[in-house]
Formats: C-alpha cells, sequence, structure tokens
C-alpha cells in the first residue's frame, strides 16, 4: 500500500460528534459554498515521502523494505456570527482543535505502522466571520517489495 486511507480517519472525528459535516477531498472542495454547515472538518492527504530503510535489495529474499511517512491535513471551519470581529469563531475553533488533537494523536490508523503525531498548524483564511484553519498530522506505514 503506497498511500493510507483518511477514511479511519473521517470516521474517527464523525464519532465526536462536534461537526456538523466531515468529510475528505470531494466535501471539502465545496467549503466555500457550504458556510451554513460548520463547524465542518475536512479531511485530506498532503505528503507522502518514502525513507529507505535497507539500502540495497537483500541478498536472501529480493526484497526492499521502506518507511513511508504520511502527512495528513484536517481543515477546521468555524464560524460564530455573534460578533463581526471573529472572537468568538476564534474560541469555538480552539475547543475543536483540542478534540480532534485528543482524538488523533496517539491513535494508530488501520494500516499505520506508528501512532498519529501533531506536525504544526496555520489560519488558512477567516473572512466573513468564518476560520478556516489547517493542522497537520504524520504517521507512517512499511512497503515491502
Amino acid at each position: 500500500m503506497l498511500l493510507l486511507s483518511v477514511q479511519p480517519i473521517i470516521e474517527r472525528l464523525k464519532a465526536l460528534d462536534k461537526f456538523a459535516e466531515v468529510g475528505g477531498v470531494a466535501q471539502f472542495s465545496r467549503a466555500e459554498e457550504m458556510r451554513q454547515t460548520v463547524p465542518a472538518a475536512f479531511v485530506l492527504p498532503l505528503d507522502n515521502e518514502a525513507q529507505r530503510i535497507n539500502g540495497e535489495l537483500s541478498r536472501y529474499s529480493n526484497a526492499v523494505s521502506q518507511y513511508i511517512h504520511d502527512t495528513f491535513a484536517v481543515i477546521i471551519i468555524a464560524r460564530n456570527v455573534s460578533d463581526a470581529r471573529g472572537e468568538a469563531a476564534i474560541e469555538e475553533l480552539a475547543a475543536l482543535r483540542e478534540a480532534v488533537v485528543n482524538s488523533l494523536v496517539g491513535w494508530v490508523p488501520p494500516g499505520a505502522s506508528c501512532e498519529l503525531l501533531y506536525r504544526r498548524g496555520r489560519l488558512e483564511k477567516f473572512n466573513d466571520q468564518t476560520v478556516f484553519w489547517r493542522d497537520e498530522y504524520i504517521t507512517a506505514h512499511d512497503l515491502e517489495k
């Protein structure tokens, strides 16, 4: 398997019961249009990078073993129209981010060889009292041929 599935992560976030919508790439492409369906979270694969474990083919099995690092983004959309400066949306965002971090960090997704770790987060955009925030998580899995 070259790329881990985001579906188990999506299902884990749905189980939190904190979001009106949780989805993947297809649903995220409509995120701008569905600002009323908030809070929302979308899981997107970002990066997939191989690190060689064996420097050469094994002389016994002709096998190659690699460690693949997988990076995922969780885009959280929060909106609160009660204040025009967005402070209420930021407070809601903080609580949602904490719930997601607590659910994902330390959990081993199916097919992964190690737990998910938090990598970084950043503001994607803020407009019309809506905050789009991106948190990145990293895990790894083995690829053997």
